[in-house]
C-alpha cells in the first residue's frame, strides 16, 4: 500500500513539475558587453512578437516557459540564442562583431568592409542626429576627412557648399551626388529632410566605390539611409525635444562710434563731420544744417559732443536673439515579415536678422515586408517648409544693399536715433524723396522692409523609393525599383505701396519717379521632378567555402523634368495688396511727359521655362575574393546622355580595384596588432553637368537668337549664343592607395589614403574665332589635377564598467593645379590664363581661385600715399593692373579636418566636436569697405581710421584720409588668412538611472544641454571664416549662429 502511494506521489509531482515547466515564467537577468551593462539590448522570443530591451543597467525580465529561446542582439554585437532552462536567471556578456560594424550601404546594396577595396568614411546615426541644425548636410562638417563643408549662409535653412577631395571642374558641377535610400536627390537643397530620420551615412571617395555611378560621380557619391524598423522588435516609440536660442556673432574688428565717426569725417573732410547739409541729420542731431553749394564749416569739438549724445548701437536694432524649437516623435517595430519605421518631425529656427526664419514639417515612413522568397521595400518621405528671408541679401541697389540686412547693421551712422520722439520705433527716416533711398537712410530701410515687406519661400518635397526582390534561388536574385525625387517651390515677395521700397519701386524700376501707382508683387511657381528606374540582376557563390564570388547586372534609366512659371507686377491698389484683385488693371497707362502717347503701362511681366535631362545607362559589376583574405572588383558602366549631341551623348566609365588583408595572409593577429588591410583602385568617372545649376548649361551646344530692333522701329532676330555641337563629357581619373588597420587589442583604429585624381576635358568658356562675331565660346578647354592624403584614426583611452572615454581627429591634405588650358594665348607675361579680368582667375600652373593681384607695400611715410610693388618687387605709389600677379593663396584650403572626444561616466556625457580649416584665404571685402574713407559720406566705418597718416613721419598701415580711391579690394591689403580652429559642437548630458524612472513608463530619459559654434579661433578679421570657396570676396556675408538649446530624449 505504501508503495502504491509512493508511486502516485512521484506521478502527481512530476505532473505538477511538468505543468509548471509548460507555464510561463518570468526569466531575468543582466546582458554586458566588455565593458559593462548592456543598455537597449533586444530580447525576443523566438518565433514571436513578444519581447523587451535591457534597461540601463542592462537588466531585463520576460515571460517565457522551459524550452522558449531567447534571441538578444545589438547592433555591432553577434546575435545571441539562449534556451530557457530550469534557471530563472540568464546573465551572460555578447561578443563584439567587427564585421557587422562595418557595413558600407550603397545605391545598389551593402558591402563587408573587411573586402571592401574602396575609400568610404561611414557615419553612424548617433552622428548627425540631435544637432540644432537646419540641414544633414551641416551635421556631415568636420566628420570625412576630405569632405569639405561650407556654410557661409547663416540664414536658416541656407544651401552649403559641399567638395570631396577638391574642386573638380571649372564651371561644371563639382559637388558630390546624393544618393537617399538608392535615389539620386537634389544637392542643393537639404533643408526639407530630418536628420533625425538618418540610420547612416556613407562618403564614397575614389573610383573603386564611385564609379559604378559613372556620369555623375566626379565629385564623389555620399550615400545615405534613413531608418527602418527591426525583425521582432515590440513597439518604440521615441521623441526628441529641443529648445534654444541663436546668437549674433562679433567681428574682429571695432566700428567708430558716434563721436569717432564723426571726428573721422572732420579729418576727411567727408560727410557730416565736415559740415552737414542734411536737414534730416539736423533734425535729430541739433547740428545747423548748411545750404547746399555754401562752404563746408567743419563741426566744432562742442558740435560734435552735442551729436554724439545719441550712439545707436544699430547692431542691437537691426539683429536679434532668435528662437529655436524642434521636436521629433518616432514609432519603429516589427515582426518575422514585416517591419516599419515612422516618424513626425517639426523644426522652427529665427535667424539673427529681422523676419529671417525657418518652420519645417516632415513625415517619414518605411515599411519593409518579408518572406522566403520575396522582399518588397517602401520608403516614403515628405516634407514641407517655409523660409521667411530677410530682404535684399546678396542684391544691389536701392532695393538691395541697402537694406541688406546684415550689412545694414553695420555701416549705419550711430550718431542716427532709432527711435522718435515718443519712444516709437523710427521707420521711416528720412522722408524727402531725394534722400529717403539714399544710404544714409540704410537703418531706416531695413527695419521698414521688415515691417512690411514679405519675401517667402515655401517647399514641398517628396522622396520616395518602391522595390521589389526575389529570390530566384539561393544565389540568384531578381530586383526592380523606383525612385523619386520631387520638390514643388513657390516664392512670394511683396513690396507694398506703404513701404519705402514699394513707394520708390516705379523710380527704381522704370525710372518713374512721378508714377500715380506703387508698389510691387512677384510670383515664382518651379517643380522639378526626378525619377528614376532600375531593373537588376545579381548572382553570388562560394566555391569550396573559401573562393566567394559576386556578379552584378544594372539598367537604369534616369528622367528630370523642371517646370517654372511666375510674373512681376509694378502698380498695386493700396489696402488690397498680396492678392490679384491688388493688381492695377492691364488697360492703366501714364504719360508723365504729356505728349499725348503712354510711356508706362501696368502690365506684368509673365516668364516661363521648361527644361528636361534623361539618362540611360548599362551597369556591370564583378567581385571576387579569397577567404576574406585578398580580393579584386571590376566595375563598368556606359551612360547616355541628353545633354550631348550624336555620339558624345556616349560614355563608358569604369574602375578596378583590390585588397589583401596582411594580418590574414603574411602574419597572425597579436595584442599589437589585430587587422590590417592594404587596398587600392584606379578608374575613370565623369561629368555631364556643364553648369553648377541640375539644369544648367543645356542649351550650350545650340545656337541661341534673341529679339532686338531693326531698322525703322521693326523687330528682328540676332544670334546670342554660338552653340558647340562637339562638347562632350568631362572626364576624371582617380587613383587611390590606403591602409585600414586595427590595433592595440582594437583600441586603435583608422586609416590612411593617398589619391590623385585628373580631370580632362574642362568645361569653360574659350575665346572664339576671329571669323565669328562671338568672342567667347564654351568649349572642353583643359586638364586640372587634386592629389593629396587623407587620415583617420579614434583611440578608446578608457573602457569599463562605469567610464568610457574615446578621441578622434581626421584630416585631409589637398593640393589642386590646373595644367592645361587650350585655345588659350599667353599674356606679355607668359601667363595662360583663363580671365584675366577677375581677382582669381583659372590659369596654368596656379590652383583654382588663386589671387591675382597688386601686391600692397604699406603707406610712404613722407606723404600718406598708398604704397604698391610693381611685377619685378619696386615699390612703387602707381597703381596698375598690368603690376598684377599671382599670391599662391587660393579660397579653397589646403588642409581641413575635424577632432573630437566623447566621455561618459555613470550616466553623465560629454561630446564635442572641433573643425579646422588652414592655408585658406580669402579678400576681405567687407574691411575694405569699412575701412574705405571715400564712403564716409554714406556709412559707418573702423575706428582704426583714427589711426590713418595725418603728418610727414607718421608711421601706419592706414593711408591719408583725402588720399582718394584706393582700389582696396583689387590688392593684397585685405586678403587675409581665413584659416580656424572651430568649437562646431558640444553636448553635456545625463541619463537618468534606472532607479529614477522604473515607475514612469519611460524605458530611457534623457537631458542635454547643447551648443553649435560656441567658438572659433581665427585670424580673419570679419565676421565668420567659414565661407562659400567660390566665392573669391566676402562682402558681408551672412555669417552662422552661435545655437544653444536644451533638450530631452524619450524612449517608450
Amino acid at each position: 500500500m505504501k508503495t502504491k502511494f509512493n508511486g502516485i506521489l512521484t506521478l502527481l509531482l512530476a505532473l505538477v513539475v511538468q505543468i509548471s515547466f509548460a507555464q510561463d515564467r518570468t526569466i531575468s537577468g543582466t546582458v554586458s558587453d566588455e565593458t559593462g551593462p548592456l543598455p537597449g539590448v533586444s530580447v525576443l522570443k523566438k518565433g514571436t512578437t513578444s519581447g523587451t530591451e535591457t534597461d540601463f543597467d542592462g537588466k531585463y525580465s520576460i515571460k517565457a516557459k522551459t524550452g522558449d529561446v531567447l534571441v538578444f542582439s545589438f547592433v555591432g554585437m553577434k546575435t545571441v540564442e539562449k534556451v530557457v532552462g530550469s534557471s530563472n536567471n540568464i546573465s551572460f556578456t555578447m561578443e563584439g562583431d567587427n564585421v557587422l560594424e562595418e557595413v558600407v550601404v550603397t545605391g545598389y546594396g551593402t558591402e563587408s568592409r573587411e573586402t571592401v577595396s574602396s575609400s568610404v568614411t561611414v557615419l553612424s546615426a548617433e552622428d548627425v542626429e540631435g544637432r540644432p541644425t537646419a540641414s544633414l548636410v551641416q551635421a556631415l562638417q568636420s566628420q570625412s576627412p576630405g569632405l569639405n563643408i561650407s556654410t557661409g549662409n547663416g540664414q536658416p535653412g541656407g544651401n552649403s557648399v559641399i567638395l570631396l577631395r577638391g574642386i573638380n571642374s571649372l564651371s561644371g558641377n563639382s559637388e558630390p551626388l546624393f544618393i537617399v535610400d538608392g535615389v539620386p536627390v537634389d544637392e542643393d537643397n537639404f533643408r526639407s529632410i530630418n536628420q533625425n530620420d538618418i540610420a547612416s551615412v556613407s562618403v564614397l571617395k575614389d573610383a573603386s566605390a564611385t564609379a559604378i555611378y559613372g556620369n555623375r560621380a566626379t565629385g564623389g557619391v555620399i550615400v545615405i539611409t534613413t531608418k527602418k524598423g527591426k525583425s521582432g522588435q515590440k513597439l518604440q516609440i521615441r521623441y526628441s525635444g529641443r529648445s534654444g536660442f541663436t546668437f549674433k556673432p562679433d567681428p574682429n574688428f571695432s566700428l567708430a562710434n558716434s563721436r569717432e565717426i564723426l571726428e573721422i569725417e572732420r579729418i576727411a573732410g567727408v560727410g557730416t563731420g565736415a559740415g552737414n547739409y542734411n536737414p534730416f541729420v539736423g533734425s535729430v542731431t541739433g547740428l545747423p544744417v548748411r545750404t547746399p553749394g555754401s562752404p563746408a564749416i567743419p563741426l566744432t569739438d562742442a558740435q560734435i559732443a552735442t551729436a554724439s549724445q545719441t550712439n545707436t548701437d544699430w547692431t542691437d536694432i537691426l539683429l536679434r536673439v532668435g528662437n529655436f524649437n524642434s521636436h521629433d516623435i518616432s514609432l519603429s517595430t516589427g515582426s518575422d515579415n514585416i517591419t516599419s519605421y515612422t516618424s513626425l518631425g517639426y523644426f522652427e529656427q529665427e535667424g539673427i536678422t529681422l523676419r529671417s526664419k525657418l518652420q519645417r514639417m516632415t513625415v517619414r515612413n518605411n515599411t519593409t515586408y518579408k518572406t522566403d522568397k520575396f522582399t518588397f521595400n517602401s520608403s516614403i518621405g515628405i516634407g514641407f517648409s517655409r523660409s521667411d528671408i530677410a530682404g535684399g541679401i546678396g542684391t544691389g541697389g536701392t532695393s538691395g544693399s541697402l537694406s541688406n540686412p546684415f550689412l545694414g547693421p553695420f555701416v549705419s551712422k550711430p550718431y542716427l536715433p532709432a527711435y522718435n520722439a515718443d519712444g516709437s520705433l523710427n521707420v521711416v527716416g528720412d522722408t524727402d524723396p531725394n534722400n529717403s533711398g539714399g544710404f544714409l537712410n540704410t537703418p531706416y530701410i531695413i527695419q521698414n522692409v521688415a515691417r512690411f515687406d514679405i519675401d517667402r519661400d515655401t517647399e514641398l518635397r517628396i522622396t520616395g523609393a518602391l522595390s521589389a526582390d526575389y529570390n530566384i534561388t539561393d544565389k540568384f536574385r531578381a530586383h526592380v525599383g523606383f525612385g523619386l525625387d520631387m520638390i514643388e517651390e513657390s516664392r512670394f515677395r511683396l513690396e507694398p505701396t506703404n513701404s519705402i521700397r514699394g513707394s520708390r519701386v516705379s523710380e527704381d524700376v522704370r525710372g518713374n519717379p512721378d508714377a500715380q501707382f506703387t508698389g510691387r508683387q512677384r510670383q515664382d511657381f518651379a517643380r522639378d521632378t526626378r525619377m528614376i528606374t532600375d531593373l537588376r540582376l545579381s548572382y553570388d557563390d562560394t566555391i569550396g567555402e573559401k573562393h566567394n564570388y559576386s556578379v552584378l547586372g544594372i539598367t537604369e534609366f534616369n528622367y528630370a523634368e523642371f517646370n517654372d512659371f511666375g510674373f512681376d507686377q509694378v502698380g498695386l491698389t493700396p489696402g488690397l495688396e498680396g492678392v490679384g484683385a491688388g493688381f492695377v488693371a492691364g488697360n492703366t497707362t501714364e504719360d508723365p511727359d504729356g505728349n499725348g502717347e503712354p510711356d508706362f503701362f501696368y502690365i506684368p511681366t509673365l516668364f516661363s521655362r521648361k527644361f528636361i535631362v534623361s539618362q540611360f545607362s548599362l551597369i556591370g559589376k564583378a567581385t571576387y575574393d579569397y577567404d576574406k583574405i585578398a580580393g579584386a572588383d571590376f566595375t563598368i558602366r556606359r551612360d547616355g546622355s541628353s545633354r550631348f549631341q550624336g555620339d558624345n551623348r556616349f560614355g563608358i566609365f569604369w574602375s578596378v580595384g583590390g585588397f589583401v588583408n596582411l594580418t590574414k595572409s603574411l602574419f597572425d593577429p597579436s595584442d599589437f596588432v589585430n587587422d590590417i588591410k592594404l587596398r587600392g583602385s584606379y578608374g575613370i568617372t565623369g561629368n555631364d553637368r556643364l553648369g553648377g545649376g541640375y539644369y544648367a548649361g543645356l542649351d550650350v551646344p545650340f545656337d541661341q537668337f534673341g529679339a532686338v530692333g531693326g531698322y525703322n522701329g521693326s523687330v528682328g532676330l540676332a544670334p546670342t549664343q554660338l552653340g558647340n555641337r562637339n562638347i562632350k563629357w568631362e572626364e576624371t581619373a582617380k587613383a587611390n592607395i590606403g591602409v585600414d588597420f586595427r590595433l592595440l587589442q582594437n583600441k586603435l583604429t583608422g586609416s590612411f589614403d593617398v589619391y590623385k585624381n585628373i580631370t580632362t576635358d574642362l568645361f569653360a568658356q574659350r575665346p572664339a574665332t576671329n571669323l565669328s562675331t562671338f568672342s567667347v565660346i564654351n568649349d572642353n578647354v583643359g586638364t586640372m589635377q587634386n592629389q593629396g592624403i587623407e587620415a583617420i584614426l579614434n583611440y578608446k583611452l578608457i573602457q569599463n564598467e562605469n567610464t568610457v572615454w574615446s578621441v578622434g581627429v581626421n584630416g585631409s591634405y589637398n593640393e589642386n593645379l590646373i595644367t592645361e588650358l587650350n585655345g588659350i594665348e599667353a599674356n606679355a607675361n607668359g601667363e595662360i590664363i583663363l580671365d584675366d579680368t577677375q581677382f582669381s582667375p583659372e590659369a596654368v600652373g596656379h590652383a583654382f581661385n588663386e589671387y591675382y593681384m597688386v601686391r600692397w607695400a604699406g603707406v610712404n611715410p613722407a606723404n600718406g600715399s598708398p604704397l604698391y610693388l610693381d611685377r619685378d618687387g619696386n615699390l612703387t605709389e602707381q597703381f596698375s593692373d598690368a603690376n598684377r600677379v599671382f599670391t599662391g593663396k587660393s579660397t579653397i584650403p589646403k588642409y581641413q579636418g575635424g577632432f573630437n572626444t566623447s566621455f561618459y561616466h555613470k550616466g553623465f556625457s560629454l561630446d564635442a566636436q572641433f573643425t579646422f580649416a588652414a592655408e585658406v584665404y580669402r579678400n576681405n571685402g567687407t574691411l575694405g569697405v569699412a575701412e574705405d574713407p571715400t564712403l564716409l559720406n554714406i556709412i559707418n566705418v573702423t575706428s582704426d581710421l583714427l589711426g590713418a597718416w595725418q603728418q610727414p613721419g607718421d608711421i601706419t598701415g592706414i593711408p591719408a584720409l583725402n588720399t582718394g580711391s584706393i582700389r582696396n579690394l583689387a590688392t593684397t591689403r585685405y586678403l587675409e588668412d581665413a584659416s580656424y580652429i572651430r568649437l562646431k559642437n558640444v553636448a553635456i548630458g545625463y541619463e537618468l538611472t534606472n532607479s529614477l524612472i522604473k515607475k514612469s513608463p519611460f524605458s530611457s530619459v534623457k537631458l542635454y544641454l547643447q551648443g553649435e559654434n560656441l567658438l572659433t579661433w581665427t585670424k580673419w578679421r570679419g565676421f565668420d571664416p567659414e565661407f562659400d570657396p567660390f566665392q573669391a570676396n566676402d562682402f558681408f556675408s551672412f555669417p552662422n549662429s552661435r545655437i544653444v538649446t536644451l533638450g530631452v530624449d524619450l524612449k517608450l
